[in-house]
């Protein structure tokens, strides 16, 4: 069984899929001169509800898959910075 945490993520993502279907259906009522304004107040909940879970649920950790690259650039860092030291102790 699947715990909580893979769940809300889920279901905010159903309630942005139905808000973003509600407005296109509010833009083409608008198109067809017959307004539906419930469209609008429904995918405008919809968008909230969807906001709110996304904003319970805590961010991903963060991935490794570029700690390579990561643990060169700090190397290359380290290695400047050490023969700028060292350029200005030979300067003094």
């Amino acid at each position: 069984m699947e715990d909580n945490s893979s769940l809300i993520p889920r279901v905010a993502s159903f309630f942005l899929l139905v808000s973003i279907g509600l407005l296109i259906l509010f833009i083409g009522s608008v198109l067809a001169d017959e307004t539906q304004g419930l469209l609008l107040l429904v995918s405008l909940i919809s968008g909230l509800i969807s906001y709110a879970l996304y904003r319970r649920t805590p961010p991903p950790p963060p991935s490794d898959r570029f700690s390579g690259l990561r643990k060169a650039r700090e190397r290359r860092q380290k290695r400047l910075a050490e023969k700028q030291q060292k350029r200005q102790q030979k300067k003094k």
